[in-house]
């Protein structure tokens, strides 16, 4: 690489692109330019006059009747439509191109300030040099030789083999010639065999202490005996426990494996065999493989000569000097010479409004008469009886029919009431997967004149789904109230699942919500032997009783795959008020490969004033040391 970095001069001109790179940064003053738009946003001091006149609208709605709101808006657009009527056009002209000079002064101000033309003159010689340095590599590239090349190439792939692959194959050989397998594998057992004794004691200690304690605390009962026995009835088979592997098929062939059989006390007096007798078996039912010894020997021999052909494995080159030649690499695409041109930027200037004669004016453009609605203080509802629509498609394979429909069902004078309907049915003789049902409606409702109440329900069924969902909102006063409930069922051969959420809500001198949900599902694979069935409910509990919230969510859920079962259980509270935030939190999950116990306790108070004062001082002064 320091070869071709040399040749190519690939340093130099990286030196030079670094140089101009370190120039044009400079030249670009970005700190500068920076500083000076954020001084100009500060100087603007925007978000204050934003949050100015949001209050001032604030404050005048707080303050204002809607009836005397809707009285001066009247007013303003009254005035609006007097000064349309009374508009000069050359006053207006001369005011406006005022305003264009003035702001065109302040752009080209603000163009020369900020060095505009002089960064676009840096970036076009920067972009110049990149663009000169490439293309000379490019040139340097094309008078290489092929024969250079390919020598280069086979310079560093030699190099990588003496340098990494022949030492590193020449330690793995060494490993596996020391490598002792009976050695190793009585020593994995004997590690087992050792930690399985310690968790037997520790088990033991545990189920003794137990049956201590409780015949301390009932020394009179004959159940404490029979515990007794059973307790070591136990510990004496823990201890002799057996593990039995299962003789099994190897995949994609007939070759039955043995069943073996390790007692856990005796798990270090394992005999390894030093050779595997393999008998005859076929694989794919096409190819017999004659019966064979092997010995971890023969295998540690076949590693070592596979390694060994890896390392001294070579290459052989043609002679690319006579068989390339002369040839180089022209072939590759020349750059054409390419260079940003000057850019200017000359001053900014916006045309000015022309002004016309008053005589011509008046001939030429004619003002209507402007008039403006006047904004109405009471509030007027249309009142209709029915609104009906019907699409339907029909073929001789596919009908569908969609209606809807918007009524004014009142009853009552003092209490308005408005339903809509929306349903649609698709039906196929020959396709039973495209038929569907869906019916959805829509209630509003004004009781007695002061309780909004706004309801809807939607059902859609299908073959293999169902939904159905009904939800209202009433609102009364300064109370209000939300709940909901939806149910989702999907029927399919490989997946069956059911859902079902509930929700309430309700607000008056404080809040109360709630939220439960169910789900449960079978997942049933035969074609990859995988079966699960799985139930999980929760429910959430919030409450808002002045400055205290309240919050409390449980979970639960018990699950099964295949032969594995897996459980899960957790609690969360929480508590929150201005002088202590609480939570609690615990969770409990069982399974065959994850076995986990969770427990957080969480109490913050405020931090006293005093002692914050102190800390603030100490902090200071140690600052000032410093």
């Amino acid at each position: 690489m320091r070869e071709l970095i040399v040749k190519f001069e690939v340093d130099k001109k990286v030196q030079a692109v670094l140089e101009k790179a370190v120039e044009f940064i400079h030249q670009l003053k970005i700190e500068e330019t920076i500083s000076a738009v954020v001084n100009k946003v500060k100087d603007a001091d925007i978000p204050t006059k934003l949050v100015q006149v949001f209050q001032d609208a604030i404050n005048y709605l707080k303050t204002t009747q809607v009836e005397d709101i809707i009285q001066q808006l009247n007013m303003h657009i009254e005035t609006i439509v007097q000064k349309l009527r009374s508009l000069e056009y050359n006053d207006f002209v001369d005011h406006a191109n005022q305003v264009i000079a003035e702001y065109t002064v302040y752009i080209n101000e603000l163009i020369g300030a900020l060095e505009i033309p002089q960064k676009l003159e840096a970036t076009r010689d920067f972009v110049n040099l990149v663009l000169s340095s490439f293309r000379g590599f490019m040139e340097s590239l094309r008078e290489i030789k092929v024969a250079e090349m390919i020598k280069s190439v086979k310079d560093v792939i030699d190099k990588f083999v003496l340098d990494i692959v022949k030492p590193l194959a020449e330690f793995i050989k060494e490993e596996i010639t020391n490598l002792n397998v009976n050695a190793a594998i009585t020593t994995y057992l004997d590690f087992v065999s050792k930690y399985y004794t310690r968790a037997i004691t520790k088990v033991t200690e545990l189920l003794t202490s137990m049956v201590e304690m409780i015949k301390n605390m009932a020394p009179e009962q004959k159940i404490i005996n029979e515990i007794q026995q059973i307790v070591e009835g136990l510990i004496v088979e823990l201890k002799k426990a057996e593990l039995n592997i299962l003789s099994f098929t190897l995949p994609l062939t007939d070759l039955v494996v043995p069943s073996v059989m390790l007692s856990m006390d005796k798990l270090g007096q394992f005999e390894i065999p030093t050779q595997l007798d393999i008998p005859e078996f076929t694989i794919l039912g096409l190819y017999t493989i004659q019966a064979t010894t092997i010995s971890f020997e023969d295998i540690k021999q076949r590693i070592i000569e596979l390694i060994e052909f890896i390392g001294n494995f070579e290459i052989k080159m043609i002679d690319v000097d006579a068989f390339f030649g002369d040839l180089t690499m022209n072939y590759l695409p020349s750059m054409p010479e390419m260079s940003f041109p000057e850019i200017s930027l000359p001053e900014i200037s916006f045309p000015t409004i022309p002004q016309v004669p008053v005589e011509k004016l008046v001939k030429s453009l004619q003002v209507p008469e402007i008039t403006l609605p006047t904004i109405p203080t009471q509030i007027m509802v249309p009142c209709f009886g029915k609104l009906y629509g019907e699409i339907k498609f029909e073929t001789p394979i596919y009908t569908v029919k969609t209606s809807a429909e918007f009524q004014n069902s009142t009853e009552s004078e003092m209490t308005p009431q408005f339903t809509g309907f929306l349903t649609s049915l698709a039906t196929s003789p020959s396709f039973e997967i495209l038929n569907y049902k869906l019916d959805s409606t829509a209630r509003l409702e004004i009781a007695e004149m002061s309780r909004v109440v706004l309801a809807e329900t939607l059902k859609f069924s299908h073959v293999n789904l169902g939904v159905e969902h009904q939800a209202s909102v009433t609102l009364y006063g300064q109370s209000a109230q939300v709940q909901g409930k939806t149910t989702i069922k999907v029927i399919t051969t490989p997946y069956t699942a059911d859902f079902m959420n509930t929700a309430f809500i309700a607000m008056e001198e404080g809040m109360s919500a709630s939220v439960d949900t169910t789900y449960n599902h079978v997942v049933d694979l035969p074609i990859v032997r995988v079966r699960s069935e799985a139930t999980v409910t929760q429910k959430a509990v919030a409450r808002q009783v002045g400055y205290t919230l309240t919050l409390t969510v449980d979970n639960s859920g018990t699950g099964k795959i295949n032969a594995d079962d897996v459980n899960h259980k957790s609690n969360l509270q929480l508590t929150i008020n201005p002088s202590t935030v609480t939570l609690t939190f615990s969770g409990d999950t069982d399974s065959t490969i994850l076995k986990m116990k969770q427990q957080i306790m969480l109490n913050l108070a405020p931090f006293p004033s005093s002692s914050l004062m102190s800390a603030m001082r100490q902090r200071h002064q140690s600052s000032r040391t410093v």
